[in-house]
């Protein structure tokens, strides 16, 4: 491996990313609800919860985390709001800070 690759290596962050809930509840057909379109919007409008040095700590330490509380939360009986909230922190994912589609606006 060269050195000027090494070092761009190094800089690389990890995010966890969760997507936009979208407020629009009329789907347009049996997979385009609020849901789906949350899933389809551009990685630069996702929100960012955290930052991480190595792509393992992300995954190791917070997906598995956000994840298990979004089960959990999904579990109980609550409003449309609360569902979308839950199904968002359930789709959080960790992206690399060179990604992109981070920039796609």
């Amino acid at each position: 491996m060269k050195v000027s690759h090494a070092a761009a290596l190094a800089l690389v962050g990890w995010y966890l990313a969760a997507p936009p809930i979208m407020s629009d509840p009329e789907p347009t057909g049996p997979h385009n609800g609020p849901e789906s379109a949350a899933l389809m919007a551009p990685l630069g409008f996702w929100f960012k919860y955290g930052e991480f040095d190595s792509a393992a700590e992300c995954k190791d330490e917070e997906l598995y985390r956000w994840r298990m509380g979004a089960r959990e939360f999904a579990k109980k009986p609550t409003s449309a709001e609360d569902r979308a909230v839950a199904f968002r922190n359930a789709q959080v994912q960790c992206i690399a800070s060179d990604d992109p589609r981070l920039k796609e606006k």
